[in-house]
């Protein structure tokens, strides 16, 4: 199984089923110098029983990374 930035899933969370993009900015931990995550957000146990929709492709995957951008500025 492969996840890759930009693709959308659905996934059980344990309390109810929800869609999720994957998400990842580039560059994000060498300007910052490190990065916390949540390690139950990683697993990718939820993936296994999940069902794929395919990935959003590049335009939209620049307008998600231009938005955590300015959500990083605040």
């Amino acid at each position: 199984m492969t996840i890759r930035k930009g693709d959308v899933w659905d996934v059980d969370t344990g309390k109810g089923t929800r869609t999720i993009l994957v998400v990842s900015l580039d560059g994000l931990a060498d300007a910052y110098g490190a990065v916390a995550v949540n390690p139950l957000q990683l697993s990718t146990l939820r993936f296994q029983t999940g069902t794929p929709h395919g990935n959003i492709g590049p335009e939209q995957q620049e307008l998600v990374d231009n938005a955590l951008r300015a959500v990083l500025d605040l």
